[in-house]
């Protein structure tokens, strides 16, 4: 899977960004300040960037800079400031296309879809990412927990590298049935909490903190390491 980091801080656009990334099979994740995006490329190491310009702290322009100064990644910049001065200014920092807003999900992920298959023609990507302690192979549809084999199920192993592979975004339920199920609607809230409950014992058996996936009660789930980080220490 190809990986897509997506730099946007209206978290409602970015909702919906990223159930159409997961749709057509990407690895997507989210932030919403431009200094910790630009902070975490080398560690991501995406196969594109889609970059709003007007962020908090760091624009989307100087975040655009700090990306180039290491890397050519394919970036898609998105902004309202869509006038020629701005289009222009952003592919002359080496922006691979800009998208004024507001606009259709379907034609900026025709966009990405189009970057993608002609930056990445023949390339055979690492089916390994990791996130803190965990390590996800999508070939053999295994998750690690510090080189041991939690053994989970596909949905559970789908559901908990969605969660861990965008840190800190609160899932909704139903987006989580969205992006898990796809277009099967199978899932329910409570088979999702019963995936979660499962996820969390599993990673218990191999030393691991089943509350890295953190309850928001009456809303969802979202992930967070920092609960590794205190186990490790224990």
């Amino acid at each position: 899977m190809k990986r897509i980091m997506l730099v946007e801080d209206d978290h409602s656009l970015a909702e919906v960004i990223l159930d159409y990334l997961v749709f057509e099979g990407y690895t997507p994740k989210h932030f919403d300040d431009g200094q910790e995006a630009l902070n975490a490329v080398g560690a991501f190491e995406p196969h594109l960037v889609i970059l709003d310009v007007m962020l908090p702290g760091l624009n989307g322009f100087d975040v655009l800079k700090g990306i180039r100064k290491n890397s050519t990644v394919p970036v898609v910049m998105v902004s309202a400031k869509a006038d020629d001065y701005n289009t222009m200014k952003g592919f002359e920092i080496g922006a691979d296309d800009y998208v004024g807003k507001p606009f259709r999900p379907k034609i900026l992920m025709a966009k990405v879809n189009a970057l993608v298959q002609r930056c990445y023609p023949d390339q055979v990507i690492s089916p390994q990412m990791r996130v803190s302690q965990l390590t996800f192979n999508d070939a053999q549809v295994m998750a690690l927990y510090l080189d041991q084999d939690i053994q989970l199920t596909p949905k559970e192993y789908e559901l908990l590298k969605l969660l861990a592979m965008n840190e800190g975004h609160i899932f909704t339920y139903d987006s989580l049935i969205k992006q898990i199920d796809g277009k099967e609607h199978q899932l329910t809230a409570n088979a999702i909490s019963a995936h979660v409950k499962n996820i969390r014992k599993k990673l218990g058996k191999k030393g691991g903190n089943g509350e890295c996936i953190r309850t928001i009660w009456g809303v969802g789930y979202r992930f967070d390491t920092s609960s590794f980080e205190a186990t490790t220490k224990l």
